[in-house]
């Protein structure tokens, strides 16, 4: 394709009737090709956001389950304490004993039903890491992918000489 004009007279007909349907041919390929790329791209957009996300539900979770680990700790400590209390203070506590057994016990089901969900949540972490860490290498590949692409657009634009 001539753009400067600087070989005289330019026929039209001859470039319209021979050239133009192969410059579109490769125009059109051209403009499908940026079409599966910005697909592509969009595509890693939204992996990288799905990545953000996990990992805030990650901070999150880890935080929870911090805040149950502490509540179960202080639970465990004020469950010590209400027996220590109980072996000084034998008179009250016979006097009171069934009383608090009820509320040790409550105590203990509550301290166990959260260690059993602080244990939930810690393999549900973990599973979230794991699919994190999976998201990442699938998102990884095709930031690899989209700069192959990207590249052989470029050798293309380069063979065609624009």
């Amino acid at each position: 394709m001539n753009i400067v004009n600087d070989q005289g007279n330019f026929d039209y007909v001859s470039y319209i009737a021979n050239q133009l349907p192969k410059d579109l041919a490769n125009l059109i390929k051209i403009r499908d090709e940026l079409a599966i790329r910005q697909g592509a791209l969009s595509a890693v957009e939204a992996a990288a956001k799905d990545r953000e996300l996990a990992k805030q539900e990650l901070q999150n979770a880890k935080e929870e389950a911090e805040k149950l680990k502490k509540e179960s700790n202080e639970l465990m400590l004020k469950n010590k304490q209400a027996e220590a209390f109980l072996f000084e203070n034998k008179k009250q506590f016979e006097e009171n004993s069934s009383k608090q057994k009820l509320e040790i016990e409550s105590k203990e089901k509550i301290l166990l039903q959260k260690e059993k969900q602080l244990k939930d949540k810690e393999e549900a972490l973990t599973k979230l890491e794991a699919e994190t860490n999976k998201k990442s290498l699938i998102l990884d590949s095709l930031i690899k992918d989209h700069e192959n692409k990207v590249k052989a657009f470029h050798q293309k634009v380069a063979q065609i000489g624009i």
